[in-house]
């Protein structure tokens, strides 16, 4: 692994620990309702989503389990059409594809 995919792997780290600090102790309901918290969340799946573009086609293609472009596609709409964002598809993708992405990220390093 280069040192640029490296690098890019450890910011994404810290964009999920902090994922995970804005939405500790709230549930579904919370969330739903709490709408600093969703602005909040949809700029830090921005932030992934622009991480995830930096790497390397070379780590992108020996790594396969990362979903590269659903990462992507969630960036894109939360970052052009923030309105049509499904907060109820938002809560399941942090609640359940990032501690997964997280996972994989961190077998990785």
């Amino acid at each position: 692994m280069v040192e640029r995919d490296r690098e890019t792997l450890g910011v994404l780290l810290n964009e999920i620990d902090l994922l995970e600090t804005i939405i500790k102790g709230l549930d579904k309901d919370a969330f739903m309702a709490n709408e600093e918290k969703k602005r909040a969340v949809g700029m830090v799946l921005i932030n992934i989503g622009e991480l995830i573009k930096l790497l390397s086609p070379q780590f992108k293609e020996s790594v396969k389990n990362i979903p590269y472009q659903k990462i992507i596609a969630m960036r894109n709409v939360s970052a052009h059409v923030y309105f049509a964002l499904n907060f109820g598809t938002v809560w399941n993708t942090i609640t359940k594809s990032i501690p997964e992405l997280k996972s994989a990220v961190s077998e990785v390093l």
